[in-house]
């Protein structure tokens, strides 16, 4: 066996780079996926050369906006007109004909997948491992019975509360995200605020719960990261602190927790829980 050191860290910085680039890529399909762009004159007349490019494609798909172009042509032998009329309009999500997506009810699973953000779970679900084979003495004891326990012990309240600060953002920015992310669930109504505020306030119960459960996996480090991480977020968006209304102090909230409480915390967790050498004040 041999110590671990640099390589580790490079790989760790590996790690959190992945999960910077795949957070925006997916934040870039998210708003593309989303953007409405074309607005249609109901009435307006269009040249003989233009209807007959229309009929050519009678059904064809309006670029960006899901909607079916019909052609509706007048008695005129010189210019017809192109109507779109509110139930010509076809939306291309895969609902049954007659069905509009708010009589469609999606699965509850689905709707709590969504719920919970799944890009900022990466952070977490990675961290905790990469931290844990940091803290690790030798490349053996990174890969014992011992750590995979702690490891795991720390990964399920970390995603829980992962959950509540998520949740809690989404359930104070209803009005926002009905403008700038009408997909998430309760600004689509697919999710009622009732049914969020019950799944936030038990994500953060049993993660705090899971960190006093156990003398030993329920380390102080592990305990530091859950109340850490916990208290910003709600003071990231809750009133009447909400860090977020201010630039300088929600950039600075989302360091500290992703940069300080998270790496601190679980690499206190890792040496005492996973390898009983406890190096730090957190430990």
């Amino acid at each position: 066996t041999k110590p671990l050191c640099a390589p580790l860290i490079m790989a760790k910085f590996c790690l959190y780079s992945i999960v910077a680039a795949s957070a925006i890529a997916l934040s870039a399909v998210e708003v593309s996926s989303f953007q409405h762009a074309a607005v249609v004159t109901v009435g307006m007349k269009l040249p003989a050369q233009r209807v007959s490019h229309f009929s050519q494609q009678h059904h064809s798909k309006a670029i960006n906006t899901g909607m079916l172009l019909s052609r509706r042509p007048s008695p005129s032998s010189s210019s017809s007109k192109v109507v779109l009329k509110a139930a010509d309009v076809g939306i291309t999500d895969g609902s049954p004909a007659g069905e509009t997506p708010k009589d469609k009810v999606v699965p509850f699973p689905i709707v709590l997948w969504r719920f919970t953000r799944p890009h900022t779970l990466i952070g977490s679900a990675l961290a905790i491992p990469a931290l844990h084979i940091l803290a690790a003495p030798t490349y053996k004891d990174a890969f014992t019975t011992a750590a995979a326990i702690s490891t795991l012990f720390a990964m399920i309240p970390s995603l829980l509360m992962n959950l509540y600060i998520t949740g809690l953002n989404q359930i104070t920015d209803v009005e926002i995200d009905k403008v700038n992310k009408p997909n998430l669930p309760i600004a689509a109504g697919d999710l009622s605020p009732k049914a969020a505020n019950v799944i936030v306030t038990l994500a953060l119960i049993l993660s705090l719960a899971m960190g006093i459960a156990h003398p030993i996996l329920g380390s102080r480090g592990l305990n530091v990261a859950l109340w850490g991480s916990g208290i910003l977020g709600t003071m990231y968006s809750l009133e009447p602190v909400r860090l977020k209304k201010f630039p300088l102090f929600a950039a600075f909230c989302i360091v500290a927790v992703r940069g300080a409480v998270i790496n601190a915390g679980f690499y206190a967790h890792a040496t005492s829980a996973a390898y009983g050498v406890p190096t730090t004040v957190l430990a």
